[in-house]
């Protein structure tokens, strides 16, 4: 192999992971800018939810079973980017409710009541959660880290929760039989981002469940685009 053979394999290398990273966080700027207008009822934040989870245990599950490590940087940067949303869809929620005249019931995490599970009032009951859930899931396996199939686990449920990102606005977009208010520009980014992933998955021989992970969120994309075609 020559050296221009060897630098260009570096070099494809480097812009593959450099898009790994940042890639996922593309498709919410669209969604992000629609929001930020003063309209947050067409998206989903369960999809936070599912992302949240999932990259919070694919995160404790590098330390049981190492992967490529630009795909956990990208795992801090959507957990951070999904923080983001989930800040700007509470202050827009308030201010939609206050231009309406409408009372403003606080709901925090720490009330502990499970109708309002992930619709609460502040961001910090959202970082609570996700802090417990690692806690939980580093000492789960920390405790049985030479147990490879609790090992194995953590990692399947990361990627299979990840997997199911679309199904929440999925199942949104069902239930009021329109995709009015979501962006269907981040759909079709996602549908971009989840084929590359399937491409850089198998290019650098990771785990399998990073590769089911992929081909089952494209699946989903394509779904959510068929809905668009149906319910305009």
């Amino acid at each position: 192999m020559t050296s221009s053979d060897i630098n260009g394999e570096f070099l494809a290398t480097f812009l593959s992971q450099v898009f790994l990273i940042f890639g996922g966080v593309l498709p919410y700027i669209p969604q992000y800018l629609d929001i930020a207008r003063g309209d947050a009822s067409g998206f989903s934040t369960l999809v936070c939810l599912v992302l949240v989870l999932a990259n919070t245990l694919r995160i404790v599950y590098w330390f049981g079973h190492s992967f490529d490590d630009a795909l956990l940087v990208q795992s801090v940067i959507m957990l951070l980017t999904m923080f983001i949303m989930l800040d700007l869809c509470v202050r827009v929620e308030r201010l939609r409710r206050r231009s309406l005249s409408l009372p403003i019931t606080e709901r925090v995490f720490t009330d502990f009541k499970l109708e309002d599970f992930w619709a609460w009032t502040n961001l910090a009951s959202y970082i609570q959660v996700t802090i417990l859930i690692a806690t939980i899931a580093s000492a789960t396996i920390f405790i049985f880290l030479d147990n490879s199939i609790v090992v194995e686990g953590i990692g399947y449920a990361a990627l299979l929760t990840e997997s199911c990102l679309a199904l929440p606005q999925f199942l949104k977009n069902q239930r009021n039989r329109s995709t009015q208010g979501m962006n269907v520009l981040m759909v079709l980014m996602w549908a971009l981002g989840d084929a590359f992933k399937e491409f850089f998955y198998v290019w650098k021989n990771q785990p399998l469940p990073f590769i089911l992970c992929a081909s089952i969120q494209l699946l989903m994309d394509f779904l959510i685009l068929i809905q668009v075609v149906i319910f305009q």
